[in-house]
């Protein structure tokens, strides 16, 4: 039996799209194509989210490969926290969920700036116990990051759902017993879990 439902962020609680952000900072859809792939797509912006690289570091490696980007680089490490926004209905969701007693968590390949995002995103006020990669120095899908969150809740791997859009993400935790789901939209997501009878058509 399923009691807790754990959730991955980027793309799933919140809209992750890097392109989208930069474009708000450069109002250049082109730049902001560049500047996504120089920022987001860099082995540096997973070591953000790992906690072993501080922004500080890491704008100065991007400006030292694009220097003629050095302001909105700035700008976008500065404030891309700021133009992260909801993903439609998952507020909903979770409240659902809670209602109906379900364990609740997030486990997230994120930086430190999550807290700033917890402030504004109210899907992810709603939690109160996360596993995070900046923390804990490691990220998605390395094993050690779920063995994190089992241990330290205390959890059934039998009585977890893991939810999260990257089915690279999945594996891992389905091979270690987990019940695993790769999000799409709310939609698609309520009704899977509905299907597996943990929510019904009257939670709407």
């Amino acid at each position: 039996m399923i009691r807790n439902i754990i959730f991955d962020m980027g793309q799933v609680l919140v809209r992750f799209q890097p392109e989208v952000i930069c474009e708000r900072i450069t109002k250049d859809k082109i730049m902001a194509k560049e500047l996504a792939e120089l920022i987001m797509g860099s082995k540096e912006w997973d070591k953000l989210d790992e906690g072993t690289l501080s922004f500080e570091e890491a704008e100065a490696v991007f400006v030292q490969r694009s220097p003629e980007f050095a302001d909105q680089i700035h700008q976008v490490l500065a404030h891309f926290d700021e133009m992260i926004d909801p993903m439609d209905a998952m507020e909903k969701l979770v409240i659902d969920l809670k209602q109906r007693g379900y364990s609740l968590y997030v486990l997230s390949n994120v930086s430190e700036r999550y807290w700033n995002l917890k402030k504004r995103i109210p899907a992810l006020a709603l939690f109160k116990n996360q596993v995070l990669s900046y923390a804990e120095k490691v990220n998605k899908p390395d094993q050690k990051i779920y063995e994190v969150l089992l241990n330290r809740y205390q959890l059934n791997p039998e009585e977890c759902l893991f939810i999260d859009d990257k089915m690279e993400n999945l594996a891992v935790p389905q091979k270690m017993g987990w019940t695993v789901h790769q999000y799409k939209t709310a939609e698609e997501c309520r009704q899977f879990l509905r299907e597996m009878n943990i929510l019904q058509d009257s939670d709407e």
